[in-house]
């Protein structure tokens, strides 16, 4: 059978090559870091497991396209119940709270209790979460490769994204939640999901909770990039770690192999690139093989956007409670931006993240672009760099301590980490940990995952079409594998 070289073992690399081995392809995954698994991952700090990855996970529930693949490469077994969120997050303004529960009626009548002379914008709110429940993203072949039935199918499947597009007339979250009167209603519908991006995120996100399409997988996510490892080696595949791809090797319309950092060339039949976008173009190969669509999304940036975080990890005391919760804070400053309001997301509804009596608590400050250009330039001066850093965990630890004045004395420091984190590890494009987010307008189908000018190389992973993430690299690993099958003549199952 043929031999498929992948680079990268992240979420997209993993799953293609778990396709590719089931079907009897020869595969080999070169893997620059230590261990597999990409952005799916997590790691330990004084007995306490830090979590990287999934908050939700799209597609979750049984029956859907989604589950389906995330079963096929490994990531999930087959019936296995997961985490039932029963809250997407709450917020807190000047003493007032709201909660966006899994029971959206619940929500519903909170939110009416808050804001009674907001109720048609509250009932058009809750009618839209109705509508993000229903969206399904189909899982079969590659969208650019769907017949008359396949797209007729497609085209039922993107009727809800079209209504909700529609009918906020492709509006940011900002702007949605203008509509309401209550401050704590305007303020606490743009805590979750950035204000500058397209609404209709916002009712696709907290739809899956509710309708119990985001559930979460036990066991954190560096324990389901192992699993996928396991999977793909029982398969028959081989992992290398440790082993830097710096070049794609081609001419002629094809690729011969892979080019290691220490000189050593990997031949291959095929070569499929699951590594951020912007490492593959121009580093394994030229920018002018870069898809014109792709390339549109790095140009336009009043159409896709992208951001990274600054995030802390502390140990506190089990009490606290779970989930994910918005709060006012006194002005913090984080890179080249300022913030007043804050969150943290509570793990103890996982009793192996931490030793007992304790919780991890952890917290994000999202960072744009500007940001990523002043953490770049700290980071080379280490001194200067780390100190920043305590800095930050300082003061967002006393914070943390006005909100819950009863951990006072009992709060700890676990970790802290930059854009630059996810550079150093993942060569990530501005340090982003999620792929392009719309802002408005912007095509939600991928771009096909094919090299114009070269006939057998491919490509997977979350920058190929928005909002990037888990669901996403696993999509397009099918739709990769699905490719090359068809060249060899296989069906894909």
């Amino acid at each position: 059978m043929k031999k498929v070289v992948v680079i990268g073992a992240g979420v997209a690399g993993l799953g293609v090559g778990s396709y590719l081995a089931k079907e009897g392809f020869d595969v080999e995954i070169y893997e620059k870091h230590s261990i597999a698994g990409g952005e799916l991952t997590g790691w330990r700090r004084e007995g306490h497991y830090i979590d990287n990855c999934v908050q939700w996970l799209l597609g979750s529930k049984e029956g859907q396209p989604l589950r389906k693949v995330y079963e096929d490469i490994g990531m999930l077994d087959e019936g296995e119940k997961l985490y039932e969120k029963e809250i997407f997050y709450s917020a807190s303004l000047k003493g007032e709270r709201v909660t966006f529960y899994r029971d959206k009626e619940k929500t519903r009548q909170e939110m009416l209790k808050i804001s009674p002379e907001d109720k048609d914008p509250i009932n058009k709110f809750i009618d839209h979460v109705y509508t993000g429940e229903v969206i399904t993203i189909p899982a079969g072949n590659p969208y650019d490769k769907l017949g008359f039935k396949d797209l007729k199918e497609l085209s039922k499947n993107m009727k809800p994204i079209i209504k909700l597009k529609a009918d906020y007339f492709y509006q940011n979250v900002f702007k949605m939640a203008s509509t309401f009167k209550s401050p704590l209603l305007k303020k606490a519908l743009t805590d979750y999901i950035l204000g500058r991006f397209e609404a209709y995120t916002f009712f696709t996100a907290y739809g899956s909770v509710t309708s119990g399409n985001g559930d979460i997988p036990w066991g954190g996510s560096l324990a389901r990039a192992q699993k996928m490892v396991k999977f793909f080696k029982d398969n028959g595949g081989k992992l290398y770690c440790n082993k830097n791809v710096v070049k794609i090797v081609h001419s002629k319309r094809r690729a011969s192999g892979i080019l290691l950092d220490d000189g050593t060339f990997i031949d291959a039949d095929y070569v499929v690139s699951c590594v951020d976008t912007s490492y593959c173009f121009p580093t394994l190969l030229d920018n002018k093989y870069m898809p014109k669509r792709l390339r549109k999304m790095y140009e336009d940036k009043s159409s896709y956007s992208y951001y990274s975080a600054f995030q802390l990890a502390y140990s506190v005391p089990s009490k606290l409670e779970n989930g994910v919760h918005f709060f006012d804070i006194e002005p913090i400053h984080i890179g080249t931006e300022t913030f007043d309001r804050m969150h943290t997301n509570a793990y103890g509804f996982e009793k192996g993240f931490a030793p007992e009596g304790r919780t991890v608590i952890q917290t994000n400050f999202a960072q744009d672009e500007r940001s990523f250009e002043y953490w770049k330039s700290l980071y080379q001066d280490k001194e200067a760099y780390n100190k920043e850093k305590l800095r930050i965990a300082k003061e967002a630890e006393e914070r943390i301590l006005r909100q819950y004045p009863e951990l006072e004395g009992d709060i700890h420091l676990l970790d802290s980490w930059s854009p630059m984190t996810y550079v150093r590890y993942y060569n990530c494009f501005k340090g982003s940990y999620m792929g392009f987010m719309s802002l408005k307008k912007s095509n939600v189908l991928p771009v096909p995952g094919i090299i114009k000018g070269i006939d057998n190389v491919y490509l997977a992973g979350q920058w190929l079409m928005c909002p990037g993430g888990v669901p996403i690299a696993a999509l397009t690993a099918r739709f990769a594998a699905w490719r090359i099958c068809k060249k060899e003549g296989i069906a894909l199952k």
